[in-house]
């Protein structure tokens, strides 16, 4: 009889953002509790990424530039205590729900390299 579950921590997917996550998509296939939390690493820190850029770019604009430096400031102190509080709810083996992120990652990145 195999065990479907696989030894990796879930919290491991969500320890360097959305490479770990892709990661974990890619290597792991039986464990659908590893593979949830991955999909949600790289949907939320992939997400996160692509505003970060669009705020840094906008943060060359005279004057402007400022608000969006404030604005990219507050939202990496929340993504900071975000990625603190989903690596310990994986290592609780509880799942936080992320309204728009977990719907869209378990629609559309859970099934990716399967």
């Amino acid at each position: 009889m195999t065990d479907s579950k696989s030894s990796t921590p879930a919290w491991l997917c969500y320890l360097v953002g959305w490479i770990t996550g892709l990661i974990f998509l890619a290597i792991e296939k039986n464990d659908e509790d590893v593979r949830w939390h991955a999909a949600q690493s790289t949907t939320l820190f992939g997400a996160y990424t692509l505003v970060s850029i669009v705020l840094g770019l906008f943060g060359l604009i005279p004057i402007l530039g400022v608000l969006f430096a404030i604005v990219g400031w507050i939202l990496g102190v929340a993504m900071f205590i975000l990625w603190i509080l989903l690596m310990v709810r994986a290592a609780h083996g509880e799942r936080m729900v992320i309204p728009y992120v977990t719907e869209f990652a378990e629609r559309n990145v859970i099934n990716l390299f399967k």
